[in-house]
């Protein structure tokens, strides 16, 4: 009989895809996230399913987009909205497994406790990186890593466990303790305290890796490693609730028994980890993502997928030469996205179409001005088809709407 994995899901918040040493990053210093990602599924195409905190969340645990989960914003002073919504999680199932089941950090899903926890030291959201601790403030992450560790020597025998460290930073306000900053400051690299936060994560993680080298043999261990989104840096329309590919793409490891280390090239979102720890511990979990091992091995293709968003148009007024803001107005888009190319779909204002092999900045829009092209055009009729039919399989009426409304209007260019 195989032996049931003991798993650890370390998860940061709002961490860019290319933020890290293994992604080719040459100024952060990420030595132990980089030795994890070298024994580990390398998913090179991962993005969030929803590009904000508590949508991507929901997506992550449930393994369901924002359509079926419900939640299409942050979640504040509400105990649990999954449960409200009649939504479950991964972990009861994991429980009922026989899997013990620990969550140790940022939740934003509610600010109770949700069912299908053993061990429960979590928090809905925060406004700081520092708690209070012995001779004054200790920073977040550090103080649940030792939590973290101490349940590590807590549960070295007995059931299997799934333990999720979910770390607040490198989200803002951006912040870490001051040893992590000589690196970055004065160098002329910008961003110097948001890059000191992923060294300080990189530190934490090197202790949990520690910890997990002095397991008995006969207890195999997952890791996974993953962000909810990544950042924009405030570029556009904002450091996230964006389509930016610097919002969408994220991080991804996977580092499990019997998996061979590799690149993955396929299109992942956040919606295959459910499936993913539920494979790991002989789940039956049905999702509208697959188990990451599986897309790995090429048992499930993949050659895109559907991002769902709902960004924030500005509304202002404008008197002669004044323009004054007034707040903005929330905008349902869907993005197809393929790794190598982009379709967004708003449901006001122009869609977008990037070539995101050869324009990975997005700053050449090929369904507008001067760009546009017949080859451009030809894409784009491909990958709203292609949206159309996975928002069919989902259920997404929206998101099919939005793309056969796009799709009669390209047939009406191209039959020009």
């Amino acid at each position: 009989m195989t032996v049931r994995p003991d798993i650890i899901l370390v998860m940061t918040d709002q961490q860019r895809a290319d933020s890290l040493g293994y992604a080719g990053n040459r100024f952060v210093a990420t030595p132990h996230i980089d030795a994890l990602a070298a024994s580990s599924l390398r998913f090179r195409n991962a993005v969030t399913p929803f590009p904000l905190c508590s949508p991507a969340r929901a997506g992550l645990w449930t393994g369901l987009h924002a359509h079926r989960h419900g939640i299409t914003d942050n979640i504040y002073g509400e105990p649990d909205a999954l449960a409200r919504l009649g939504r479950a999680t991964v972990f009861p199932a994991m429980q009922a497994a026989g899997y013990r089941t620990a969550y140790i950090g940022k939740w934003h899903l509610g600010e109770g406790q949700p069912a299908g926890f053993d061990h429960w030291a979590g928090y809905n959201s925060a406004v700081s990186q520092w708690v209070p601790g012995p001779g004054g403030r200790v920073w977040r992450p550090e103080q649940e890593t030792d939590a973290a560790l101490r349940l590590l020597a807590e549960w070295g025998t007995g059931s299997p466990f799934l333990l999720v460290l979910s770390y607040y930073p490198p989200h803002p306000p951006y912040d870490a303790p001051d040893r992590y900053f000589p690196r970055y400051r004065g160098g002329g690299l910008p961003h110097a305290a948001y890059y000191a936060a992923v060294d300080g994560i990189d530190a934490c993680v090197g202790r949990l890796m520690a910890a997990a080298a002095t397991r008995p043999p006969d207890r195999p261990l997952a890791i996974l490693y993953c962000s909810d989104h990544g950042d924009t840096f405030q570029v556009g329309k904002g450091s996230k609730r964006s389509a930016d590919d610097a919002a969408l793409r994220i991080p991804l490891l996977v580092h499990a028994p019997g998996v061979q280390p590799g690149d993955v090239a396929a299109p992942v979102s956040l919606l295959d980890v459910a499936p993913t720890l539920a494979g790991l511990s002989g789940v039956d979990w049905r999702a509208d993502g697959d188990d990451l091992t599986r897309v790995a091995d090429g048992t499930v293709a993949r050659d895109g997928l559907v991002v769902q968003n709902v960004g924030l148009e500005p509304v202002a007024d404008r008197q002669g030469n004044l323009r004054q803001m007034l707040g903005v107005l929330p905008r349902c888009e869907r993005i197809f996205w393929t790794g190598a190319a982009k379709l967004v779909l708003p449901e006001a204002g122009p869609p977008a179409l990037f070539d995101l092999a050869a324009d990975p900045e997005e700053r050449r829009n090929l369904l507008v001005g001067r760009y546009v092209n017949r080859a451009g055009v030809v894409l784009a009729h491909e990958l709203a088809a292609r949206m159309i039919e996975s928002c069919a399989r989902m259920a997404d009426g929206q998101g099919e709407a939005l793309a056969a409304s796009f799709q009669r209007k390209l047939h009406q260019v191209m039959r020009g």
